[in-house]
């Protein structure tokens, strides 16, 4: 994912302080980690990030008690302005939404987007640590993920589940870099949208501008002989959250 679970900060005095980010997209993911004792990769965007990490950018969390690593990817800062404020923020956040400002496609957005995605692409497929990985892509942020990582991991589970939502084929045939998104999708496992409106969006957009065969009643996407299954999942939140236990002090 873009975003980090747990990032450090440094306060105004000095001292390094964690956050946990406000995102339902942390909330509802983190039990998974909990759970599976996975490795979590993310942009390690925090002013202490660096301090806190291994030798292979990697640190155990959450740190009052250890389940799970964090793997962290550093950017630059042209890196972070095109790639996620100017491709993902600017370009496919606006298109998706349908919201009422131009989408902004810009060359050299692009060329970072695709520069990022294979960077997660390299650290995903090394720190898999086998040839048969179970691998979740979260968000717009890496919709060339898939794609990537089938070529690194070809016997590998990969998931993606597209945090916002799929407009209609008429709608995202405003991307410049419709088929190249779109195909680089294709080469996961299962997508999951939050709706099944948005599944049956997304199955009319690849049949627009993708060559492959398309199973509506089975909800399947056959792409270069691999097939991909489009599904609903509606994300959940973790109920009672942990913060409700929690006395005044």
């Amino acid at each position: 994912s873009n975003r980090e679970p747990y990032i450090h900060q440094l306060s105004p005095e000095g001292r390094a302080i964690v956050q946990v980010p406000a995102s339902g997209m942390v909330t509802a993911i983190e039990p998974i980690l909990r759970a599976c004792s996975g490795t979590w990769i993310a942009h390690g965007s925090g002013s202490a990030d660096r301090a806190f990490v291994d030798k292979h950018d990697r640190v155990a969390v959450p740190p009052d008690e250890p389940q799970y690593t964090l793997r962290r990817v550093w950017l630059s800062s042209e890196e972070e302005e095109g790639y996620y404020y100017g491709f993902a923020n600017e370009g496919l956040w606006p298109l998706c939404h349908l919201a009422y400002v131009r989408p902004a496609f810009r060359e050299s957005d692009w060329r970072e987007y695709l520069k990022v995605n294979e960077r997660f692409a390299e650290v995903a497929a090394g720190e898999s640590g086998c040839a048969d990985p179970v691998i979740l892509v979260q968000d717009f942020h890496f919709a060339m993920l898939p794609g990537l990582l089938r070529r690194r991991r070809p016997k590998a589970t990969i998931a993606l589940f597209w945090h916002i939502p799929w407009p209609n084929a008429e709608t995202f045939g405003v991307c410049p870099w419709k088929r190249e998104l779109l195909q680089h999708m294709l080469g996961a496992d299962i997508l999951g949208f939050h709706t099944r409106y948005h599944c049956q969006n997304f199955l009319d957009t690849v049949d627009r501008f993708v060559e492959c065969q398309i199973d509506r009643e089975h909800m399947t996407i056959t792409h270069q002989g691999h097939t991909c299954r489009v599904t609903s999942y509606p994300i959940s939140i973790e109920w009672p959250p942990r913060w409700l236990a929690r006395t005044p002090e």
